[in-house]
Protein backbone atom coordinates (compact mmCIF):
# COMPACT_ATOMS: atom_id res chain seq x y z
CA UNK A 1 0.00 0.00 0.00
CA UNK A 2 1.08 3.06 -1.00
CA UNK A 3 0.37 6.99 -0.09
CA UNK A 4 1.18 9.87 -1.71
CA UNK A 5 0.64 13.97 -2.16
CA UNK A 6 -0.86 14.87 -5.08
CA UNK A 7 -1.26 18.86 -4.73
CA UNK A 8 -1.95 21.33 -2.36
CA UNK A 9 -4.14 24.55 -2.78
CA UNK A 10 -4.22 27.34 0.01
CA UNK A 11 -7.07 29.79 0.99
CA UNK A 12 -7.75 30.27 5.21
CA UNK A 13 -7.49 26.71 4.92
CA UNK A 14 -6.00 24.23 3.14
CA UNK A 15 -6.85 21.11 1.28
CA UNK A 16 -4.29 17.91 0.20
CA UNK A 17 -5.12 16.02 -2.40
CA UNK A 18 -3.55 12.20 -1.78
CA UNK A 19 -4.24 9.22 -3.77
CA UNK A 20 -3.98 5.67 -2.62
CA UNK A 21 -2.74 2.54 -4.76
CA UNK A 22 -3.31 -1.39 -3.63
CA UNK A 23 -0.35 -3.47 -4.25
CA UNK A 24 -1.40 -7.28 -4.25
CA UNK A 25 -1.44 -10.49 -6.59
CA UNK A 26 -4.70 -10.84 -8.89
CA UNK A 27 -5.28 -7.10 -9.61
CA UNK A 28 -6.39 -5.90 -6.22
CA UNK A 29 -9.30 -3.30 -6.15
CA UNK A 30 -8.39 0.40 -5.63
CA UNK A 31 -11.09 1.50 -3.18
CA UNK A 32 -9.96 2.23 0.28
CA UNK A 33 -11.30 3.96 3.30
CA UNK A 34 -9.97 6.90 4.35
CA UNK A 35 -9.19 8.65 7.48
CA UNK A 36 -7.39 11.34 9.56
CA UNK A 37 -6.28 10.98 13.37
CA UNK A 38 -4.62 13.57 15.79
CA UNK A 39 -6.39 16.58 14.93
CA UNK A 40 -8.30 18.77 17.09
CA UNK A 41 -10.29 20.91 14.91
CA UNK A 42 -14.10 20.12 13.31
CA UNK A 43 -13.09 21.87 10.18
CA UNK A 44 -9.94 18.98 9.57
CA UNK A 45 -11.40 15.96 7.65
CA UNK A 46 -10.67 13.94 4.96
CA UNK A 47 -13.10 13.09 2.02
CA UNK A 48 -13.94 9.41 0.49
CA UNK A 49 -11.70 10.98 -2.28
CA UNK A 50 -8.65 11.44 -0.37
CA UNK A 51 -9.01 15.23 0.16
CA UNK A 52 -7.66 15.78 3.38
CA UNK A 53 -9.07 19.74 4.47
CA UNK A 54 -6.83 21.18 7.00
CA UNK A 55 -8.87 23.57 9.53
CA UNK A 56 -6.90 27.08 9.74
CA UNK A 57 -6.85 26.63 13.44
CA UNK A 58 -5.71 23.40 13.45
CA UNK A 59 -2.00 23.12 14.65
CA UNK A 60 0.60 20.04 15.01
CA UNK A 61 0.62 16.37 14.15
CA UNK A 62 -1.95 13.83 11.67
CA UNK A 63 -1.72 11.16 10.34
CA UNK A 64 -3.22 10.02 7.03
CA UNK A 65 -4.92 6.66 7.22
CA UNK A 66 -5.79 4.39 3.86
CA UNK A 67 -7.14 1.24 4.47
CA UNK A 68 -8.34 -1.10 1.70
CA UNK A 69 -12.19 -2.05 1.83
CA UNK A 70 -11.49 -5.44 0.79
CA UNK A 71 -8.63 -6.16 3.34
CA UNK A 72 -8.42 -3.91 6.31
CA UNK A 73 -5.43 -5.96 7.36
CA UNK A 74 -3.34 -3.22 5.97
CA UNK A 75 -3.25 0.30 5.62
CA UNK A 76 -0.78 3.34 4.18
CA UNK A 77 -0.22 6.38 6.16
CA UNK A 78 1.04 9.38 6.30
CA UNK A 79 2.22 11.67 8.54
CA UNK A 80 1.80 15.62 8.15
CA UNK A 81 2.47 18.99 10.49
CA UNK A 82 -0.05 21.51 10.33
CA UNK A 83 1.27 25.11 11.29
CA UNK A 84 -1.91 26.56 11.81
CA UNK A 85 -3.56 28.77 14.89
Amino acid sequence: MQLRKVEALAASWIEIVYTATVTGTNNPSQAVLWSVLGNTSSSTRMNDQGVLSVGAEEKGNLTIYATPYLNNSVHGEKAVTAAGG
